[in-house]
């Protein structure tokens, strides 16, 4: 289960692992670099819609469903995903390269049917930034001294997958910027949630 959280797609070799995450334990994990899963229509890499189809089947559109669904549910707020219709995928798988991407601008198409509607500086725009975190607000010595205390009531037998000092020493040995890092924060939710559910689940059994 750890090894599916912290790598991101089926299509990543998986020694993406430590070379992303130095600090999980090999041993652990047990990982096999040989052994990357790499579906077939993806292996050449040259192909729009193969690209497409690996995003819509088993990557990116995958993921962000899971967390659109259960972060929605946990406000009680109904989410839908309208591109995601069947004959609006279909429909865009088919259209030529062209319609999809031109002069570097992606989703064309769809640009070209709102521009009118649309602001020039939308229109135009190359970037995609979803929902951004407010980085600039964080008290990240509050982070730090939260994040030490966490680390340091933590049993290393109770965190196999992770070392410790290594964690430590990556993020907290430079700058601030480090533990703004979404890494970071992915590998203490798992901290956490081990935390919350199995050790003091245990402990609250004995």
């Amino acid at each position: 289960m750890l090894k599916s959280y912290f790598q991101r797609n089926r299509t990543v070799d998986s020694k993406y692992l430590f070379i992303k995450y130095p600090y999980l334990k090999n041993e652990y994990f047990d990982v096999k670099y040989n052994n990357a899963e790499v579906s077939e229509s993806f292996s050449s890499g040259s192909h729009l819609n193969d690209a497409l189809y690996e995003m819509l089947l088993y990557t990116s559109i995958p993921q962000q469903l899971v967390r659109a669904d259960k972060s929605s549910m946990a406000f009680s707020i109904e989410c839908r995903f309208p591109f995601l219709d069947y004959r609006v995928v279909e429909y865009a798988i088919n259209l030529s390269y062209d319609y999809k991407t031109k002069n570097g601008l992606t989703k064309y198409i769809l640009r070209e049917a709102l521009k009118d509607l649309l602001p020039a500086e939308v229109y135009n725009r190359r970037d995609k930034i979803g929902f951004a975190i407010p980085n600039n607000s964080f008290n990240t010595i509050k982070i730090r001294e939260y994040i030490y205390s966490l680390l340091d009531n933590i049993k290393d037998e109770n965190f196999k997958f992770l070392n410790k000092q290594k964690f430590i020493n990556q993020y907290f040995s430079n700058s601030d910027e480090n533990i703004l890092d979404w890494k970071f924060w992915k590998t203490i939710s798992v901290i956490l949630w081990q935390k919350t559910f199995i050790i003091n689940r245990e402990n609250n059994a004995i």
